[in-house]
């Protein structure tokens, strides 16, 4: 799937989703779509990848935020504008570094790129934008406005008044906040590492004061302050995205509310991987959204969210689950153990990522796979296997190799291109279970470099075009 099919799934959706005006409901591109695409694509078409970032980089408003999606010929999305999705412009940082780390072109940055509304800046002052402007709009709690949604599009009445605020917004701008601070070290950007380690600290400890109910981490506020996802509520508890964009925006502050969150996130598990949240809901509320009026089971509406499940190996490999991480992956794969025992049930092709699967509260219908092709899962499961479980993945001044491999992988290999050479590289997993306290060892033309970094300075001395490269994992 990794070899093949997954690289024609997104290299396809990158190029063609939503371009038909019959596309869907809303016709068109959307915003965060394209940004993850490019994210997952940057290392298979750097040109391609460019090409579209800076697309995007044109749909942003120069107060920060982005149209929700756009049309190529009738341009943004007349019914979203401004007052559209909140989460939108979180993902343009992320695919401006990721493309950053590939290309190694800094320069980049430098350009200068128009607003949607009037004025033009930077591509660095554009991302730099984006994340204030998330940062200071926010509500009572001091997280961020949810609007019309965030990443789960079924949220659509949560904040119809103004007032709704999203956790998971928040933990996705504690990530984005650390990408810039971290582009900002390297640029030597004083005032902005500090403005960012700044915001990170004051989000952080918001969230932890208001959204964590004493087991894990809600979903989200509605205007009314109502939680979504909280644990005393009847339906839609134990939301995932909140535990596992908990790890990746380093949120958790100790060890014990981590060993909480893992609870939680390995209680939602499935022989098709984890539901999106717990005890669907059986009953339409208007002060929620469209989630509740779904039949039990289906999309946002407690199924295995095929795109969240992607972020749950993610997180997994972040804090070196290796074994949770493979299983997920595993069992998120179209050919999957149970999707080969009963193809009657699953029903979708067996060679692309489908959106979802109906969950177990769908007593009827569990098991069947619905909404393949045109699904951020594509860029996510491409990036979670290269990136995390082999643990390849660019830097600013080099590539990182730290492998997050499952125990009955000994050796394995990958070829890869970076920076005008391919990197041959093999990795032997002499430790078994990833763990944080692993130690790798990279050997390269001879010579013997302790840690996971492999320097841009050390790959262009070699003067082959392809370079072999060893890694040992104790």
């Amino acid at each position: 799937m990794v070899n093949i099919w997954g690289k024609i799934q997104l290299s396809a959706i990158t190029r063609f989703r939503g371009t038909s005006p019959y596309h869907g409901a809303e016709g068109g591109l959307g915003y965060r779509d394209l940004a993850q695409d490019i994210e997952g694509i940057t290392s298979l078409d750097l040109k391609l990848a460019k090409e579209k970032l800076m697309l995007i980089l044109k749909y942003q408003y120069n107060y920060g935020h982005t149209v929700s999606g756009f049309s190529i010929i009738d341009g943004p999305w007349s019914n979203e504008g401004v007052t559209g999705k909140a989460d939108v412009p979180v993902w343009l940082p992320y695919t401006t570094l990721a493309y950053i780390k590939e290309s190694g072109d800094i320069k980049f940055l430098k350009g200068k790129v128009p607003f949607l509304n009037g004025g033009s800046a930077t591509v660095y002052e554009h991302i730099l934008r984006a994340v204030r402007y998330l940062f200071n709009e926010t509500g009572r709690n001091g997280l961020p406005l949810i609007k019309r949604a965030d990443w789960n599009d079924a949220y659509d009445c949560l904040g119809k008044g103004g007032k709704g605020e999203s956790v998971w917004l928040a933990m996705a701008l504690c990530r984005a906040l650390n990408s810039v601070k971290e582009l900002a070290e390297f640029l030597g950007d004083k005032k902005v590492v500090k403005e960012m380690e700044q915001k990170h600290k004051i989000m952080k400890e918001r969230i932890n004061k208001v959204a964590f109910d004493g087991d894990y981490y809600i979903a989200a506020f509605n205007d009314r302050g109502y939680k979504i996802g909280y644990r005393k509520n009847k339906e839609g508890i134990k939301p995932l995205n909140s535990q596992t964009w908990a790890i990746f925006g380093d949120v958790i502050p100790d060890e014990k509310r981590l060993k909480s969150v893992l609870k939680t996130i390995d209680d939602l598990d499935t022989p098709y991987g984890p539901v999106l949240f717990k005890k669907a809901y059986t009953e339409f509320n208007p002060e929620i959204g469209r989630v509740t009026s779904f039949a039990p089971g289906i999309k946002e509406n407690a199924a295995v969210f095929s795109h969240a499940v992607a972020f749950k190996i993610v997180a997994d490999c972040v804090i070196k689950r290796g074994e949770q991480a493979y299983d997920s992956f595993s069992k998120l794969l179209p050919l999957s153990k149970i999707k080969l025992e009963e193809p009657d049930k699953y029903k979708v092709e067996p060679y692309v990522y489908s959106e979802y699967v109906v969950g177990p509260d769908n007593k009827r219908n569990y098991g069947e796979g619905a909404f393949t092709w045109n699904t951020g899962t594509s860029p996510w499961m491409f990036m979670a296997a290269t990136q995390w479980i082999f643990g390849v993945r660019p830097a600013f001044d080099g590539i990182i190799i730290d492998p997050c491999l499952p125990s009955q992988w000994k050796e394995v290999e990958m070829k890869r291109p970076f920076r005008g050479k391919i990197l041959n590289i093999k990795i032997k997993n002499l430790r078994g279970k990833a763990s944080k306290n692993q130690k790798v060892t990279i050997m390269l033309n001879g010579d013997k470099i302790e840690g996971n970094m492999l320097s841009i300075k050390k790959i262009k001395a070699i003067k082959e075009q392809e370079i072999d490269i060893l890694v040992e994992v104790k």
